[in-house]
């Protein structure tokens, strides 16, 4: 089990140090995340056998990914997730969500369709500002 948490470890600080990198890159003050809920979890539930990974893998990233961020300077800001892969990100209108894809219907609106996670990630900055 201490294999599988080193490893996981090294690979936690790569994606961590990635979205560093990325931030920097767009010369971000503060990084926006979802508050999404985690039952909870840390590394040492790999040491404990844990099988169920959603129940310690997203957690223990979350907390190296924050962790870093603000080792780094940045600010890590986190905001609800409800309905974020759901609302246009232009309008804030609900649209017709499909596999990647939304479709926003309302009038005047400039978006027709765009990649859901794209959509989603401007709605998620715009919650802080």
């Amino acid at each position: 089990m201490e294999q599988c948490r080193a490893m996981l470890n090294q690979q936690f600080a790569l994606a961590a140090a990635s979205l560093v990198e990325y931030a920097e890159q767009q010369d971000a003050d503060i990084v926006v995340l979802e508050d999404l809920t985690f039952t909870s979890g840390t590394l040492t539930e790999c040491a404990r056998g844990a099988t169920e990974a959603a129940e310690w893998v997203l957690p223990a990233f979350r907390e190296k990914a924050e962790s870093v961020l603000r080792a780094r300077g940045f600010q890590v800001e986190r905001v609800t997730a409800e309905k974020t892969t759901q609302e246009c990100h232009v309008c804030g209108q609900l649209a017709q969500v499909g596999k990647a894809t939304i479709r926003c219907e309302t009038e005047h609106c400039p978006v027709s369709r765009v990649c859901r996670d794209h959509s989603a990630a401007v709605s998620i900055a715009k919650r802080v500002f």
